[in-house]
């Protein structure tokens, strides 16, 4: 799951909860420079996560030029089946201008997306 502490982040995780249970594992990836909740707030996501019997553990990349890109990379490099993120922190018009994180992904993704607003 991309994660970056933001609201609509929080609530990707809330709805896909019941999934998260259900898998295998669970990764918690977390791009450094887009952090709200400060750099610490991917792991404690998965202590969160595995306290309620998911399991879970987290994946600390870089910043990077495109976000969404960084997230389908790491998506693929996961093998995930799954790709859960909040969506359109920002104007859907800018996001859709700016080739946000979530235009990005919605246009380009190889696998399913749970996404939350």
């Amino acid at each position: 799951m991309a994660w970056n502490g933001s609201t609509e982040a929080i609530r990707a995780v809330d709805g896909a909860l019941p999934l998260l249970r259900a898998a295998r594992q669970a990764t918690v990836l977390q791009l450094m420079d887009g952090a709200v909740d400060g750099d610490d707030s991917g792991p404690r996501l998965a202590a969160f996560l595995r306290r309620h019997g998911v399991v879970a553990r987290t994946a600390l990349r870089p910043a990077a030029p495109n976000p969404g890109a960084a997230l389908l990379d790491a998506a693929a490099r996961e093998g995930a089946d799954l790709l859960v993120m909040g969506a359109y922190g920002r104007p859907r018009w800018r996001e859709t201008l700016l080739r946000g994180a979530s235009a990005v992904v919605l246009r380009h993704a190889a696998c399913p997306i749970l996404l939350a607003h």
